[in-house]
């Protein structure tokens, strides 16, 4: 007759990757100079680069990793390094789009509107016959 039947190991359990709190220093380009520290209860997320003391600090939520303050301080530096023609076209454009925003709802609310006098059903069909 058989034996007992031994029981098998459980698989090894997998690592969780885990976050980086040290990142590359966008200024002075060395790595994991810089450290991060997340101020969860007043809200706020510094990071510094301990080589060139290149410092930047933003708002954060209680779901915000280092990563995310890092994310933001990369935005930044993008946004302060972008020529000014561009941020004056990307204004330009902004203002134009709120532009036509702005005559949609006008030609929105002119189309809402009841017409009080008769004559100016005559006038636009006139208009409509010339065109």
């Amino acid at each position: 007759m058989g034996g007992k039947k031994k029981s098998s190991k459980p698989p090894p359990k997998k690592k969780r990757p885990t976050v980086p709190k040290t990142f590359k220093c966008p200024f002075c380009d060395h790595d994991e100079s810089c450290s991060c520290v997340m101020q969860k209860d007043s809200g706020i997320g510094k990071i510094q680069c301990g080589v060139c003391s290149a410092f930047f600090q933003t708002n954060i939520t209680d779901l915000s990793d280092p990563i995310d303050v890092y994310s933001a301080w990369i935005d930044a530096c993008e946004a302060a390094n972008t020529a000014p023609d561009e941020r004056e076209r990307e204004r330009d454009r902004d203002r134009s789009r709120g532009r036509d925003r702005e005559r949609e709802r006008e030609r929105s609310s002119s189309r809402g509107r009841g017409r009080q006098d008769p004559s100016d059903d005559e006038e636009s069909e006139e208009e409509e016959d010339e065109d």
